[in-house]
């Protein structure tokens, strides 16, 4: 799931920008190793301060933000979905939200690569409007 975890890095992006600004010193990198990299900083905690931020430059999108919910809730079944059985017709992971039925992991992963591409559009918008230019690499 490299594709979350670069979702994650540009999340990690704009809050920092919007509350450290465009300096890329030592504060920046405490900023980002002391309290967003931290083991029980979560991606659920960096997404709500990431809502508030959006709503706070007026670039909330309700319909944006449901599907990075949404990957990340399929990013989390791959993670951590238990119990995980596989067997000769198929594999067996009782769906949390009703359990009478399998996940369909090969749909969620259709269903990720499509809106992982609506959701890194977004966020690159977003990284623009907090000032950050990208560059193409060499």
């Amino acid at each position: 799931m490299e594709k979350f975890i670069n979702i994650e890095r540009i999340v990690d992006t704009v809050i920092t920008r919007y509350y450290v600004g465009p300096s890329l010193g030592e504060r920046t990198n405490k900023f980002m190793f002391d309290i967003l990299y931290d083991e029980r900083f979560s991606f659920g905690q960096k997404k709500k301060i990431l809502e508030k931020i959006l709503k706070r430059i007026g670039k909330y999108n309700n319909a944006k933000m449901r599907n990075l919910h949404r990957i990340s809730e399929i990013r989390n079944y791959f993670a951590h979905r238990e119990p995980f059985f596989i067997r000769e017709e198929g594999t067996v992971a009782p769906d949390p939200k009703n359990p009478e039925e399998n996940l369909d992991f090969e749909k969620l992963h259709e269903e990720f690569l499509e809106k992982e591409k609506l959701v890194n559009n977004f966020l690159f918008e977003i990284l623009a409007s907090v000032g950050v230019v990208l560059k193409k690499g060499v």
